[in-house]
């Protein structure tokens, strides 16, 4: 079995993207028509970086993908829960919690870009998904 992230994948490098990007990329759909009314769609080429959405107990979520395997790929997203709770001063957390979900790669939805793929070097989501 290959490792997904050896040199051989085509997409080995793991990227994490700034919390600022998952902020403004925060969105959760109720079902899988309404992740396709939004502009994501199904069964098409992931990349690291890419705007995507994947289901998430029962929700789905928006987030970038951030590793890519041989049959998964994993999203990484926050919530708006895990925004106020990093926002409120009783809580010990200071930034919002990420997730990870890991999925098959029909699974998962990707939203096309109108320029290049997120690369955690800077961009921001929102120049991304103008358009």
């Amino acid at each position: 079995m290959t490792n997904p992230t050896s040199s051989d994948s085509g997409q080995s490098r793991q990227t994490t993207p700034p919390i600022e990007d998952l902020i403004r990329l925060v969105a959760c759909y109720s079902n899988r028509d309404q992740v396709e009314a939004a502009g994501f769609t199904f069964g098409t080429d992931l990349k690291i970086g890419n705007v995507a959405a994947i289901d998430s107990r029962g929700r789905w979520r928006v987030g970038v993908v951030v590793r890519i395997g041989r049959l998964n790929a994993a999203v990484e997203y926050t919530t708006e829960g895990a925004i106020r709770d990093a926002a409120d001063p009783r809580s010990s957390w200071t930034e919002p919690f990420r997730s990870i979900k890991t999925a098959r790669f029909a699974d998962i939805a990707v939203r096309p870009a109108a320029g290049p793929a997120l690369s955690g070097d800077g961009a921001t989501a929102s120049a991304r998904l103008d358009g």
